[in-house]
């Protein structure tokens, strides 16, 4: 039978993480193991886990640096999990105030995967997207982009453990580091398989470090895509460009209008 784990990584996450952890505890595919990795918070958020302790593969609270060293930590977890029993499993990073979007996603994924001449290490899925104005499906992109975007969702993509394990993430990334990581996978040659009919996860947009801090987060990623050697001049300074422009129309038009505004595009043109 084909394992998953899923890991969460959280810090200061009263407000959301109960959802989060019920959403993979309703699950109805048995093979399961879940992990809370808990940056030490100092509100309620271990109260919250530690109520599920029970139900919970492993988890902790303790300070970390940044949200790719929690996953890293939940990573070697789930690899001693594999050496100790010889079943590797595919790993989901599910994020703080993310959910799956049905009760069914991993018997559906477990399916998928079955039917593959040869077990994929990577399996990538379609996710739904939640910004302040609706919600939106949003499918993976041409594999053959990646090392030049995102066109994946990390919260929509299991990978084997054992190539987590010989592929952590790079602590130098505050915030692209699932971008720097998906796309050195590819480039390295891995197997990529992407099940586009199967929506993994409700992603929330608007919450997140990445949503906060978005300008490093440009940043980030066109180093990553430096790296990769797939940098095209001006390509920053246009998503720069436009990214503010999309922040000042929501602070200049009131709620409604702006709220409209962008979900008319983002139906249209998939602009956000």
């Amino acid at each position: 039978m084909i394992r998953f784990a899923i890991i969460t990584v959280t810090y200061n996450a009263a407000d959301c993480i109960e959802r989060t952890v019920q959403s993979v505890l309703a699950q109805d595919y048995p093979a399961v193991d879940y992990l809370v990795v808990d940056g030490g918070s100092k509100d309620d958020t271990p109260a919250i886990i530690s109520h599920y302790a029970d139900r919970l593969t492993w988890w902790c609270s303790e300070p970390d640096r940044g949200i790719y060293d929690g996953m890293n930590k939940g990573i070697e977890q789930v690899y001693a999990l594999s050496r100790k029993d010889g079943e590797e499993r595919y790993v989901l990073m599910l994020n703080a105030d993310d959910t799956f979007y049905s009760r069914t996603t991993l018997s559906e994924v477990a399916a998928y995967i079955a039917q593959q001449q040869d077990r994929p290490d990577v399996v990538a899925g379609s996710w739904m997207l939640h910004p302040e104005h609706g919600a939106y499906l949003n499918h993976p992109g041409d594999l053959s982009r990646l090392p030049h975007r995102y066109v994946l969702c990390h919260q929509a993509t299991f990978v084997r453990s054992s190539v987590l394990h010989d592929n952590l993430f790079d602590l130098r990334y505050r915030l692209a580091g699932d971008f720097a990581q998906l796309s050195s996978l590819y480039l390295k040659g891995y197997r990529f398989a992407v099940c586009a009919d199967i929506v993994i996860c409700n992603m929330m947009l608007n919450v997140g470090a990445t949503e906060r801090h978005w300008r490093e987060s440009v940043h980030e990623a066109f180093d990553v895509v430096r790296a990769n050697g797939c940098y095209r001049w001006g390509a920053e300074t246009w998503l720069l460009c436009r990214k503010g422009v999309v922040r000042l129309i929501k602070r200049l038009l009131p709620q409604s209008l702006s709220n409209a505004l962008f979900a008319w595009l983002a139906r249209h043109y998939k602009t956000m």
